[in-house]
C-alpha cells in the first residue's frame, strides 16, 4: 500500500495500512495510533500500545518483536499536577465529537451516549459502538453488527468492518473484501472489492484487482476498472468529474468516462470551477482551463488549492511563496519560505527557520495581514473562531487568543478543532479524554448517571444459526 506523509510516498505492508494507517485518514480520533519522534524525524505507529513500526528514511520499518516499547523518548506519561476539575472530568478511554448533542464515549468496560450536559443517557456492554440517528453499530466478539432504536440486532455481528453510508446502506468487509448491504441484510454489492468510497446516492468509487472504477448500486460498471487511481471531484457541477491516473500520467474524466483533460500531466488540481493547476514536469506548474488552454504564460514551481472557497491561491516562484488569483496575477507578494492552504479564512506561512533548522509558522488572512506571529509548528494552527486559535509550539498544544495570549496551556496532548461546536475533544493520554468549552473549561461529567443500568441487547429476532455464531464467537456449530 502507499502512504503519503510530508510529501514523500512510502510503500508499506497492506495489513498495516488497513489496520493502522487507514484509521488516521478516516478518523481524527485515531491519533493515539501514532506519534512523532521529533528527535529522529520518525512517524511511529502503535497497535494496542505496542509499537508495530515506523516511517523513516522513505521506508516502513516493522518492529522485529511484539513486546512493549521501552523507549523513554516515545513513552507517554500521565502529566502531573493536573488541576482537579480536569482530573475529574477528562476521564474517558475514547470519545467522538458531539453530533446532534450526542457523543459516544468509552469508560472502563462499557460504551455510552453522553449529552452536552455531561450526562450518560445510555450504556451498552460491547467491545465498541458508534451511534447514529436511528442505529447503533456494535462490536461483539471482534465482529460488527447493528442495533435498532429498541436495541434489537438487525444486522448480525459478522463483519470485519462496517460503515454507515446513509439511506439505510452499509459498507461491509469479509476477508478484507468490501461490499454493500442494506439494513435488512440484503446484499447490494458483493464483497469482491478491495476498496469502496460512496460518491453519492447512486454511485460508488471502487477498487478491484488494484484498478479503480465506478459502479452503481446494482453493481453495473459505470467507469471501467482500468485506472491506476480515481479521485472524485466536488466542484459543484452537474456532471461530476474525477482526477484519473493512468500509466503515470493524470487527466480528468467525467462520469461517462469521457476525457475532459488529456492524460499528459504529472498532477492536476482544480483551483476553482474555471482554473486548473497542471504540473508539466518537476517544479513546473501552469494554469489551464477545461479546454486545456493556458490561462497565463507564467510557469510556477508549485501551486496549492485551498480547503476554503477563497479566490487567492498559494504559489511558489523563484523559491518563494506568494498568492495569486485564478489568472495568475500576484495578490500577495512572493516573500514566504513556505505556505500551506487557506483553511477557515487563514493560512499558515513561514519566512524563516528557527535555530533548530525548522521553519516557524505564522498565520495570515486573505489580505496578507499577519494574525499570529511566526513561532508555531506547521499545519498545527486551527481556528476555533476569529478570536481563538489552537496552535502547537515545539509539539505542545495550546489555545491562544488573537494577541497570542494563552487561554489553555499545554496540559493536553491534542485539542481537536471543531468550528461551530461548543465543546472541543481533548486528550491527556490514551486513557484520559474528554471535552472542554471554548474558554478551556472541562465539560462537567455527572458521574451519578454512570449508575444507570446497561441496556440489554436483544438477540430474539436472530436465526438460531446467527445466535450460535454470536454467542460462540463466530464459530458456527
Amino acid at each position: 500500500a502507499i502512504f503519503e506523509y510530508q510529501f514523500v510516498k512510502y510503500r508499506i505492508p497492506y495489513k498495516f495500512y488497513i489496520n493502522i494507517i487507514d484509521k488516521i485518514y478516516c478518523d481524527v480520533f485515531a491519533m493515539n495510533e501514532y506519534s512523532i519522534d521529533t528527535k529522529n524525524s520518525k512517524l511511529i505507529f502503535y497497535d494496542d500500545d505496542k509499537i508495530i513500526g515506523w516511517l523513516g528514511n522513505c521506508t516502513f520499518e516493522i518492529l522485529k518483536n511484539n513486546t512493549l516499547a521501552e523507549d523513554n523518548d516515545n513513552k507517554e506519561n500521565y502529566k502531573k499536577n493536573i488541576p482537579q476539575d480536569i482530573e475529574d472530568n477528562i476521564i474517558f478511554k475514547d470519545i467522538t465529537p458531539f453530533f446532534d448533542g450526542i457523543s459516544r464515549v468509552v469508560y472502563n468496560d462499557f460504551c455510552a451516549k453522553l449529552d452536552t450536559n455531561g450526562n450518560i443517557i445510555q450504556k451498552i456492554k460491547c467491545e465498541d459502538c458508534w451511534f447514529y440517528e436511528e442505529y447503533t453499530k456494535v462490536k461483539i466478539n471482534g465482529k460488527w453488527g447493528v442495533l435498532d432504536l429498541s436495541n434489537n440486532i438487525i444486522i448480525t455481528p459478522q463483519y470485519e468492518t462496517l460503515f454507515y453510508l446513509g439511506n439505510n446502506f452499509w459498507e461491509i468487509s469479509i476477508n478484507n473484501k468490501k461490499g454493500i448491504i442494506d439494513t435488512l441484510g440484503n446484499i447490494i454489492l458483493l464483497t469482491i472489492y478491495d476498496e469502496l468510497d460512496s460518491i453519492n446516492d447512486t454511485h460508488i468509487l471502487a477498487v478491484k484487482d488494484c484498478k479503480y472504477g465506478v459502479v452503481d448500486f446494482s453493481g453495473k460498471i459505470i467507469i471501467p476498472f482500468h485506472y491506476d487511481e480515481l479521485v472524485s471531484l466536488d466542484i459543484k457541477r452537474k456532471d461530476f468529474y474525477f482526477y484519473a491516473t493512468k500509466n503515470h500520467t493524470v487527466g480528468i474524466i467525467d462520469i461517462n468516462d469521457n476525457i475532459i483533460i488529456p492524460f499528459i500531466y504529472k498532477k492536476l488540481v482544480y483551483l476553482n470551477k474555471n482554473t486548473i493547476a497542471a504540473k508539466i514536469e518537476e517544479n513546473k506548474f501552469i494554469l489551464i482551463n477545461e479546454k486545456n488552454e493556458r490561462v497565463c504564460s507564467q510557469i510556477f514551481e508549485n501551486i496549492h488549492d485551498n480547503y476554503d472557497e477563497i479566490d487567492i491561491y498559494p504559489a511558489q516562484l523563484n523559491g518563494l511563496w506568494g498568492f495569486i488569483d485564478e489568472f495568475g496575477n500576484k495578490k500577495i507578494d512572493f516573500m514566504y519560505s513556505d505556505a500551506t492552504k487557506f483553511k477557515d479564512g487563514y493560512c499558515d506561512v513561514s519566512i524563516k527557520k528557527n535555530p533548530s533548522g525548522y521553519n516557524d509558522y505564522g498565520l495570515i488572512n486573505k489580505e496578507g495581514t499577519l494574525v499570529l506571529d511566526y513561532q508555531y509548528d506547521i499545519n498545527c494552527t486551527y481556528v476555533i473562531d476569529d478570536d481563538r486559535f489552537i496552535v502547537e509550539q515545539d509539539n505542545e498544544t495550546y489555545i491562544i487568543d488573537r494577541k497570542g495570549n494563552v487561554i489553555v496551556d499545554n496540559i493536553y496532548n491534542w485539542i481537536i478543532p471543531l468550528k461551530g461546536n461548543n465543546f472541543l475533544p481533548v486528550r491527556l493520554d490514551d486513557s484520559h479524554k474528554g471535552f472542554i468549552d471554548r474558554d478551556g473549561k472541562p465539560l462537567k461529567i455527572n458521574k451519578k448517571t454512570f449508575d444507570i443500568p446497561i441496556t440489554p441487547i436483544n438477540y430474539d429476532n436472530l436465526s438460531l444459526v446467527d445466535k450460535i455464531s454470536v454467542l460462540f464467537k463466530g464459530q458456527k456449530l
